[in-house]
């Protein structure tokens, strides 16, 4: 039997994105996907009626409040009763591809978690700028506008970490999977379109979430020597990123956030050995297997 896919896509305070999104994912064509679940995270104004005569396709759910996407993409693991669970942001759809052969890809794979599709930004036409790797390979982590994870080993591995509120979360469960002897495969033959729209974005708050997160997985993941090394580094290395020097101060702040909560966050603790954490290095970046063209 092929297996089943259901899309969740969290949103909260984007419904023009959302349409968008949907709109795309409606003219892509929804014959592979079984269900479509969207989570409001707690938008300051409900879903439109009118929206979802739109699209009486899609199952609208709302949270009372906002918990964060992290929290969300979790319960529409749980919502979802799909073999697959295909993870979208508000602002991202599937642009060229079969879904229904990657889908069929990943269940056959035994000791592969999840799929990395090659997430592209930008408008219509920006994948021409770009070039793919021509078969499926292991990677170190996926994009999670992005991406189709086995539902069931996602929610037995424990999901995403609650604790990280925002970001970082592929990292984390990849981290997780390999402990239990898993990889995360990227899976060129499907194309996702990624719009990063600005609604919603702060960046400073972002830029203290991604070191705190970074920190956080570490501390829970990465054996003792790759732990201290890691920790040791993490503000040099932050500090020499020309794109976060505008933030330096909310980079501290993270990194301080993580040191300060480091006793909570070590009941997470379950690291890797050391020849699992050398393997998962060697693995490329998600970022540096869809290539600009020259």
């Amino acid at each position: 039997m092929k297996p089943t896919v259901g899309i969740g896509i969290s949103t909260r305070d984007r419904w023009g994105d959302l349409e968008v999104t949907l709109l795309r994912l409606q003219s892509f064509g929804l014959g592979w996907c079984e269900t479509v679940l969207v989570i409001d995270d707690g938008s300051r104004q409900p879903v439109l009626p009118s929206m979802r005569e739109r699209f009486p396709w899609v199952i609208f759910e709302r949270s009372p409040e906002p918990r964060g996407y992290i929290a969300q993409r979790n319960r529409l693991a749980r919502r979802l009763s799909t073999d697959l669970y295909f993870s979208l942001d508000d602002d991202s759809f599937p642009e060229t591809g079969n879904i229904a052969l990657a889908a069929e890809w990943l269940i056959k794979a035994q000791t592969v978690a999840a799929l990395c599709f090659s997430i592209i930004p930008g408008g219509d036409g920006a994948e021409e700028n770009y070039s793919f790797a021509p078969q499926p390979a292991p990677i170190r982590f996926y994009i999670g506008c992005g991406h189709l994870v086995k539902r069931e080993l996602f929610l037995s591995l424990g999901g995403y970490c609650e604790e990280l509120e925002h970001y970082t979360e592929e990292q984390q469960f990849s981290l997780a999977a390999m402990r239990h002897g898993l990889a995360i495969y990227h899976y060129p033959g499907v194309v996702v379109r990624h719009l990063r729209s600005p609604a919603g974005r702060n960046h400073a708050r972002a830029h203290c979430l991604l070191t705190r997160n970074d920190v956080y997985c570490a501390m829970m993941y990465y054996p003792l020597p790759y732990l201290i090394l890691s920790v040791a580094n993490c503000l040099p290395r932050q500090f020499q990123n020309p794109a976060h020097r505008p933030y330096l101060k909310f980079v501290a702040t993270g990194f301080f956030e993580a040191l300060l909560t480091a006793r909570r966050v070590w009941k997470y603790r379950k690291p890797l050995s050391i020849t699992q954490m050398q393997h998962w290095r060697s693995q490329p970046h998600p970022w540096s297997v869809v290539k600009p063209r020259d």
